[in-house]
């Protein structure tokens, strides 16, 4: 019953965090985060709706982020044909 409460401990709280990271782009401590903040304003439908709402904050935070980048303007003249030098 240990090892089954151990292992159940590692697959929720180490594992699980990590695999969702790696799908959703968030850092796992954001995860535990997220799904803290949803389960106290919505309970279990905060739970269940919390990580795909992160996501979608984060990549909406990241898309901006990218078109208030300035456009990169090269002052060199590129050639299309390899025999002009």
């Amino acid at each position: 019953a240990i090892a089954s409460i151990f292992m159940q401990q590692i697959k929720d709280n180490v594992l699980a965090p990590k695999l969702m990271g790696d799908f959703t782009g968030l850092n796992p401590i954001w995860i535990f985060i997220a799904l803290l903040i949803g389960g106290q304003i919505a309970g279990l439908l905060g739970v269940l709706v919390s990580v795909p709402l992160a996501g979608t904050i984060k990549d909406t935070i990241d898309t901006l982020r990218l078109l208030r980048q300035p456009s990169v303007v090269t002052t060199e003249t590129v050639s299309r044909n390899p025999n002009d030098s």
